[in-house]
């Protein structure tokens, strides 16, 4: 993975969530619709700090195996590239509103794009870009935990944790599907970005749980072998 490419992301994402934050403190009267995006970007940045950190971390990429290394990462960059266009529209989208003079104005036609089919798309691929970068992060921690061989009780941790965003994912998933189909005046280019953002997430849910049926056998396998008479 190219780690100047992550980099620039990061800065990116840094630079969007402090302008919202700049936009919450100069309006006392903000939507909690504001808050809650922000938070989103925020969320985006810190999961995009942490793959910079991974990527750049010999002992990590060493300590999977090579099967899932050039899987994993593949997929992590590829899922990058993905977001990338998703946060530049945003940045495009923010950089417009904010031009304009006036902070209430500013935030009036916030909160108008906010409740966009757009921005809700946008939103949602943002929402679930994060997840797949969190849920690959956990992936690599499961297996940088077996590689170490740590007890048992941090890998089941790891195992666990995972588990349950496999299960929010999922939740996810479903209620996607569930959505009827959005119709705008770029229909065709907002679905398929939509079934990019939720494809992604449903092949990260395939890896994760390979990833959690393999570590489960191998701290299995562990926990026999050490106890006594157990053969």
């Amino acid at each position: 993975m190219e780690p100047v490419s992550v980099a620039g992301f990061v800065v990116t994402c840094v630079r969007l969530s402090t302008l919202l934050y700049i936009w919450i403190m100069e309006t006392k009267t903000v939507d909690g619709t504001v808050k809650a995006f922000a938070a989103e970007v925020e969320a985006l940045s810190f999961v995009l700090d942490a793959v910079k950190s991974s990527s750049q971390d010999t002992r990590i990429i060493n300590a999977l195996p090579r099967q899932h290394n050039n899987e994993l990462w593949s997929f992590v960059q590829k899922t990058l590239c993905d977001c990338s266009t998703i946060v530049g529209e945003l940045d495009q989208l923010l950089a417009g509103i904010g031009s304009r003079s006036g902070v209430g104005h500013v935030i009036t036609n916030f909160n108008l794009k906010l409740k966009s089919g757009k921005m809700t798309l946008l939103r949602q691929q943002i929402q679930s870009y994060t997840t797949v970068l969190q849920m690959s992060m956990q992936m690599i921690n499961v297996h940088l935990s077996v590689h170490n061989n740590a007890s048992n009780a941090n890998s089941s941790a790891h195992l666990s944790s995972l588990s349950r965003s496999i299960k929010r994912a999922e939740s996810s998933l479903n209620r996607h599907s569930a959505e009827p189909m959005r119709a705008s005046a770029d229909g065709e280019r907002e679905l398929a970005d939509d079934h990019l953002a939720f494809g992604s997430l449903k092949q990260c849910t395939r890896m994760a749980h390979e990833v959690v049926s393999s570590a489960s056998s191998v701290i299995g396998e562990t926990a026999r072998s050490v106890r006594p008479g157990v053969h």
